[in-house]
């Protein structure tokens, strides 16, 4: 935990940490251009890497139909990086990640919103997602088309979305998703 959650206080000699960082890679399928690509991954109180994951490895769950595939092997956002001045596309721009933690979702039998977890938004493609860590798919998803659904086109379009989170137990609000639109 690294905000205030009544009942989970932060570990500080102990625990696992999330972490959301970036690497250089080719993937052909999105683009001819080099990804600067978000990788996730968690690593115990002792550093060791005990869980990897990385978006473009499930490009097909993401729920881009063909004109947007197009679209983005033409233009992945291609701009330099701040590594050594390397130009690559930050196609997703995952911009906050978070375990769901305890909610009352998973407490009702929807094993989508298992604890363990992790919750996070692509600012650049406007996507919310739920990834299993069990499994590594994405098994609930928000975007990117929002008029894909009667309760979608309800929600309305979501743009540049940072810092989606489950409101934890014991907040106003616990068990919805909160975000930044």
């Amino acid at each position: 935990v690294g905000y205030y959650v009544p009942g989970m206080d932060p570990l500080t000699d102990k625990g696992k940490t999330l972490i959301l960082s970036k690497k250089l890679l080719k993937n052909p399928e999105i683009t001819d251009k080099l990804l600067y690509e978000d990788y996730l991954f968690e690593v115990t109180w002792d550093g060791e890497i005990v869980w990897e994951w990385l978006w473009h490895e499930h490009f097909d769950e993401l729920g881009f139909d063909e004109a947007a595939k197009n679209a983005l092997y033409r233009n992945p956002n291609y701009e330099p990086t701040s590594i050594e001045g390397i130009d690559a596309a930050s196609w997703l721009h995952i911009n906050s990640v978070s375990y769901l933690g305890p909610n009352k979702w998973y407490d009702a039998g929807d094993g989508r919103f298992h604890p363990d977890n992790v919750i996070w938004d692509s600012r650049q493609a406007n996507i919310l997602g739920i990834t299993d860590r069990k499994t590594g798919e994405i098994v609930w998803r928000v975007g990117p088309d929002y008029d894909a659904t009667p309760a979608l086109r309800e929600l309305g379009q979501v743009v540049g979305p940072h810092h989606c989170h489950m409101i934890p137990r014991g907040l106003p609000g616990a068990g919805n998703i909160l975000l930044f639109d």
